[in-house]
């Protein structure tokens, strides 16, 4: 019987192609290992350093604002790829990068030697931090910094005007009711002192800070509803208060103008009316009131009151009716970015 003569089969070599694939695949792992180690070496290693020698060169050139802003573009900009958060947490990665390079640090001394640098491209509008002061009510945990709004900026002479963001005190406008004008009130004196426990200038800003505030020449015109006061008076001030009119030209609207108290200034007799919702305070302007002896103020509500009220308040407990203070100031900054 004449049968077909059948072919042996070859097995299949299911082993090697899986051995293979498990092969490559280890391969493909640590391929992506060794790559993310490289990515970890750049962006917390090498990256970080190109920051640093960047900024020393700008540094060893005088040129502070560009060190500044190198450091800074990094701290706010640089990010690590989202891998990297599927092995280290982030706040660990940067904080790896800050203990290895010590850019926040650098950042950091540069501002307090160079406290302007902050300003290189401010405009108006902008919040900036500049000196310090007690706000929370709690001595115990130190001063804090002082946020300022930037009203004007003045590329001819290289600075910036700003008034602070809250207010920081309740004080009033002259320890008596009697006759008085911005140049002879105790506010005036209190603001701009360098001397003393209670002195504003002297406590809120450093040494080195102090060295950037403009002693400005400040004209006190007269009440332009009543007319009170000089017409043009004069003063040199480093620190200020706005002015009747300078209220109505820097701030859009009456919402615009409400200013809020610290919790200090409150605890020191702030008041904020309890009825209409209010948060904030009514805050002493520079221009004289009704009389010699009001000032002007803005109001709860955001107006400008040139009525004023009485230098020394009227209030039914020490300090319930006294104005809160909104400092303002001229900063000189190293330069304006174009």
């Amino acid at each position: 019987m004449n049968a077909a003569a059948t072919k042996p089969t070859k097995p299949k070599k299911k082993k090697h192609v899986g051995l293979t694939i498990v092969l490559i695949i280890l391969v493909l792992l640590l391929l992506a290992v060794l790559g993310i180690g490289a990515l970890g070496y750049y962006y917390v290693i090498m990256a970080p350093k190109k920051v640093v020698d960047e900024a020393n060169a700008y540094i060893a050139q005088g040129s502070y604002v560009d060190a500044y802003r190198v450091l800074n573009d990094y701290e706010t900009q640089h990010s690590y790829p989202a891998i990297f958060e599927q092995f280290i947490d982030h706040d660990k990665l940067t904080e790896m990068t800050e203990n290895k390079t010590g850019i926040a640090a650098m950042r950091e001394k540069l501002v307090a030697e160079h406290p302007t640098v902050v300003l290189h491209d401010v405009k108006a509008g902008d919040i900036i931090t500049f000196g310090h002061y007690e706000q929370d009510g709690n001595a115990a945990n130190g001063t804090e910094a002082i946020e300022w709004i930037v009203l004007d900026i003045d590329d001819e002479h290289g600075r910036v005007l700003v008034v602070s963001r809250y207010c920081l005190a309740c004080r009033r406008f002259n320890e008596s009711n009697s006759a008085t004008s911005w140049s002879k009130c105790s506010l005036r004196e209190w603001l701009n002192k360098a001397d003393g426990k209670y002195a504003f200038y002297g406590n809120a800003f450093s040494e080195i800070e102090r060295q950037y505030i403009v002693c400005q020449r400040i004209v006190v015109s007269a009440n332009s509803k009543y007319r009170t006061g000089s017409s043009r008076a004069e003063v040199d001030d480093y620190i200020f208060l706005l002015s009747a009119d300078e209220a109505e030209l820097y701030f859009a609207d009456d919402e615009a103008r409400k200013c809020e108290p610290t919790i200090a200034a409150r605890t020191n007799g702030s008041y904020v009316p309890r009825e209409g919702g209010y948060t904030s305070c009514r805050w002493w302007l520079r221009t004289l009131g009704e009389t010699t002896s009001k000032a002007s103020f803005v109001s709860w509500d955001g107006d400008v009151d040139l009525e004023g009220g009485k230098v020394a308040g009227t209030g039914d407990y020490p300090g319930s009716d006294w104005g809160s203070v909104r400092p303002a100031m001229w900063i000189q900054i190293e330069y304006l970015s174009e």
